[in-house]
């Protein structure tokens, strides 16, 4: 190949010196024409610019830029420390306190990994703000309803929700103009676009009120009835009002007295027009045996007052360890039995618990125990094709309120696993610094009946009274969930 190409650039040299030679021979003309010399355009060389494909976008709209946008509108925004605010988002939210002149107000931000995420995150509140819904696995979704003590705001920019809880329309009139308007929430006044005031908004009306709990101890009926402002709100059993109002604030107390067995109809209504009714049932209990300890019939007057158990609870007294005792069996699930001994105090749990096998201080009772006489058994009756169980623990809060003397509560937030599941109450039993409270829910008995997969929350007050002492230290069996608390 190399000769080859050789030979080519030989032959080509000898044509253009032939050629050449030929031109020379030629005459010269007799006028030699002119030659217009040609124009060359040049054409600049366009400039390249080299884009980065690794460098990364601007950031998202995040929380300095929130705090840095309020400021300028002069804002006094306030980061406030402490734990996050939990609202069913998968983060956590900054608490920050925004003030402007005449007004203050909290507002909680959250801040996620991208926007993407944010408007999922978004897309789970409803339109309202009063629950947020949080796929879980499969077609399972958690319903959180959130009782809000006042108007919820949902605003979204960029990366961040930005919520507040209030009705201030400074504040919300700031947030408004850094963030938009809201995408869930309540109404708020319009964000002027001149300096021209807006008109005022119409307010938007919401309930100031929830049934919080419905007691029936014998033929007594107390509605427990939360409020969140102060409103006019009647409640009455059967359109008779009731016979005594306890003004506990916030969770003010109907008492009804010598309601007679049977069903009955507790209504609440408000001046705005919001009402809510509910089915009670009072029976007449079982007569209580007048030989046994005063302790004991009080212990039984207050199980009379309890869900009903399935199967019914009953109380039976034994010769155990050379003593009488009275032997209370396990309820429900992985919950406790009691064994109390003649002066009402619980000397240990016989059986149940999570190994089945109680708390290992009566190990021998089953098998030492002698007698048997049953002091009583409750003959309520609950629909047999549903069964108890324990309720999940969510979350549990002890809650004071300063009045003299303080009253101590738990609000407890227990889950209702699927549409199926409904809330069968709760049983409280105190001994000394030990307070152990019981949650339960009734689920069908046909384990094969289908169920939309629909997780919910209840939440729960219990009232736990005043009987604390200060500086000490007091133990809280939820259910599975233990908690201490040391009274201040």
């Amino acid at each position: 190949m190399k000769m080859l190409r050789g030979s080519f650039a030989a032959i080509g040299t000898a044509v253009l010196l032939t050629i050449a030679l030929a031109c020379s021979e030629q005459p010269t003309p007799a006028a030699e024409v002119p030659q217009a010399t040609p124009t060359i355009n040049v054409i600049p060389t366009p400039t390249v610019v080299k884009i980065d494909p690794t460098t990364p976008p601007p950031p998202a709209y995040g929380y300095e830029s929130l705090l840095k946008d309020l400021r300028s509108q002069g804002v006094e925004a306030e980061e406030v420390t402490g734990p996050q605010t939990q609202y069913s988002f998968s983060v956590g939210g900054d608490r920050v306190t925004a003030r402007t002149k005449n007004a203050e107000g909290t507002i909680h931000v959250f801040e996620f990994p991208d926007t993407d995420i944010t408007d999922t995150e978004a897309s789970h509140v409803s339109s309202d703000g009063w629950m947020i819904s949080v796929p879980l696995e499969g077609e399972v979704v958690k319903e959180t309803i959130h009782e809000w003590m006042q108007t919820p705001h949902f605003y979204k920019k960029g990366a961040l929700i930005v919520v507040h809880i209030g009705d201030d329309e400074a504040v919300l009139a700031a947030l408004a103009t850094t963030l938009g308007p809201q995408f869930a929430g309540g109404q708020t006044p319009a964000v002027p676009a001149t300096k021209t005031p807006p008109p005022s908004p119409t307010p938007l009306v919401t309930r100031e009120w929830k049934v919080e709990d419905i007691q029936v101890d014998g033929s007594t009926v107390t509605v427990m009835l939360r409020v969140y402002a102060g409103i006019d709100v009647r409640v009455t059993l059967n359109g008779a009002p009731a016979d005594e109002i306890k003004p506990t604030v916030p969770v003010l107390q109907y008492v009804f007295l010598n309601v007679i067995p049977g069903q009955h109809t507790v209504e609440v209504r408000d001046v705005v027009g919001f009402e809510e009714s509910k089915n009670v049932t009072v029976v007449l209990p079982n007569k209580i045996p007048n030989a046994i300890p005063d302790w004991l019939a009080e212990l039984i007057r207050k199980l009379q007052a309890e869900p009903v158990t399935n199967p019914p609870i009953s109380v039976t007294q034994y010769e155990y360890a050379g003593k009488t005792v009275y032997f209370i069996p396990q309820r429900c699930c992985d919950i406790f039995s009691d064994l109390y001994d003649s002066d009402g105090s619980i000397i240990g749990h016989p059986d149940g618990g999570i190994t089945g096998r109680g708390d290992g201080r009566v190990p021998d009772f089953h098998q030492e125990r002698s007698g048997g006489r049953l002091i009583w058994q409750d003959e309520r009756t609950q629909e047999p094709s549903q069964v108890q169980t324990k309720a999940p623990i969510e979350s549990v809060e002890a809650t004071i309120m300063e009045i003299i003397p303080p009253q101590y509560s738990l609000v407890v937030k227990t889950g209702l696993p699927n549409a199926c599941v409904t809330f069968g109450g709760h049983r409280i039993d105190r001994s000394g610094e030990t307070i152990r409270i019981e949650l339960i829910n009734w689920k069908p008995s046909d384990a094969q009946m289908m169920c939309d997969q629909v997780y919910r929350t209840v939440e729960t007050r219990i009232a736990l009274g005043s009987d604390f002492e200060s500086g000490k230290k007091y133990t809280f069996e939820v259910n599975d969930v233990v908690e201490t608390l040391i009274i201040q």
